[in-house]
């Protein structure tokens, strides 16, 4: 009478490590988008580049300027923020521009609520904002476009069921919430 118990073999067992491995991967990426955490955190960055380009703007140094603050989704899907601002250097002005990525994902979607409604920030669409120098107030625009009646008063960055909305003061160009 012969007795068949070898056990697992080593590579059997080497499979079914390699197994839970991949599956604990993706259920780890599937917790990370259910809670939310990514659209948390492009709104963190989202709000401390206003809190930036305004203090920039707001600058005791004599050598700045008006700051012009850009969001824009890019052709990867993700999202990207650029900040302008004027430096005075013997007298010749050079524009400075700041460029930095704050939504890691391509499943985040960035609106934004002025007088005409809401709306949608794409590559076609990006959200131009001027923080005033003399003031810090918060107007919609670009360099030169600068629209002071079309003030924004919301931007909201959304995944899937969570959203997170940042509310800002135009007239003070404070920006407001918690992420």
């Amino acid at each position: 009478m012969k007795n068949k118990n070898a056990g697992f073999s080593l590579i059997e067992l080497v499979v079914v490590i390699a197994v839970m491995v991949i599956v604990a991967g993706i259920g780890v990426t599937w917790i990370g988008n259910l809670s939310g955490y990514r659209a948390r955190e492009c709104a963190g960055k989202v709000a401390s580049s206003l809190t930036g380009a305004k203090i920039k703007s707001l600058s005791k140094q004599q050598n700045t300027g008006d700051a012009y603050w850009e969001l824009k989704k890019g052709s990867d899907g993700k999202y990207y923020v650029t900040v302008y601002y004027p430096e005075y250097n013997g007298g010749t002005m050079t524009l400075v521009e700041e460029n930095s990525k704050v939504g890691k994902t391509s499943n985040i979607k960035i609106t934004y609520t002025d007088v005409d409604g809401d709306h949608e920030v794409d590559s076609s669409n990006p959200l131009k904002l001027c923080y005033d120098r003399s003031t810090g107030a918060l107007y919609e625009g670009c360099r030169g476009a600068v629209v002071k009646d079309k003030n924004i008063s919301a931007i909201t960055v959304s995944n899937g069921s969570r959203s997170y909305n940042i509310e800002i003061v135009a007239k003070t160009g404070k920006v407001v919430g918690r992420y």
